[in-house]
């Protein structure tokens, strides 16, 4: 078993941090069920900063500290609510993962086997994950905290690329759904720069195609011809769809 009762992982190097920083006076923790994404996070610093896992006389902590040797600690049960990402309706739904570098870096081939693993792990005893996908099952500080920060600086793209490039390598697929995957990806990079930053994407007077849920629609209807994608792609979808409803309900 990777993940023990009380939420810590048994490969993660355990660093506990303050555990008055791991909840809220009103919301000491949560369930496994309630965990939606992972929040990836460029922490702008390095390792000996990063193993506390909080800043001292700060009101920041974070579950994770991903670093560039391979080192990978936990500093909070998955149960926690830490206060890295914003606000508490993230620090709440999402789980925070810091990863070691400065803006203009990017993950290296480490950090990202070390964050495949842990959302891997988190998968199994959160059944309620979303599709490994920017905007849905990951998140980022920048697109959560309306535009107040420039954390991660682009410096998970390596991350989320990687699951591209295992789709296509697991599903061995032909020129033409080669071509449709990367329609998709795009599509999912263009719906998140089209949300980041904007609290509530203002739909109002948008013509039905091309609405965000419009193109949702002629993208399932799209990919849906297609055996080989059309499960994944309707996860996805679903996700992106859910996440939306999130930010516009009243």
């Amino acid at each position: 078993m990777t993940v023990d009762s009380q939420g810590w992982l048994d490969w993660a190097i355990k660093a506990p941090g303050p555990p008055e920083k791991g909840k809220y006076p009103s919301d000491p923790e949560r369930a496994m069920s309630e965990i939606l994404y992972i929040v990836m996070h460029l922490a702008g610093g390095w390792e000996a900063f990063l193993r506390r896992g909080h800043r001292p006389g700060d009101k920041a902590s974070w579950t994770f500290s991903n670093c560039q040797d391979g080192d990978f600690y936990q500093h909070y049960p998955l149960s926690a609510l830490t206060w890295t990402s914003g606000a508490y309706p993230q620090n709440r739904d999402g789980l925070a993962c810091e990863n070691e570098g400065m803006p203009g870096w990017l993950m290296n081939a480490a950090q990202i086997a070390n964050a495949r693993r842990m959302r891997e792990d988190v998968k199994a005893i959160c059944p309620n994950l979303r599709a490994p996908l920017l905007g849905a099952g990951f998140r980022e500080h920048d697109e959560l905290t309306n535009g107040a920060t420039d954390c991660p600086s682009g410096a998970i793209a390596p991350f989320y690329r990687s699951y591209l490039q295992a789709q296509e390598e697991d599903m061995a697929l032909t020129p033409e759904e080669h071509s449709k995957l990367m329609n998709l990806w795009d599509w999912a990079q263009e719906q998140h720069d089209i949300l980041k930053g904007s609290g509530t994407p203002n739909m109002d007077g948008t013509p039905e195609p091309e609405s965000v849920l419009g193109r949702l629609k002629a993208l399932e209807a799209q990919l849906n011809t297609m055996p080989t994608l059309s499960v994944d792609a309707a996860a996805i979808a679903k996700a992106v769809n859910d996440d939306l409803h999130e930010r516009t309900k009243e």
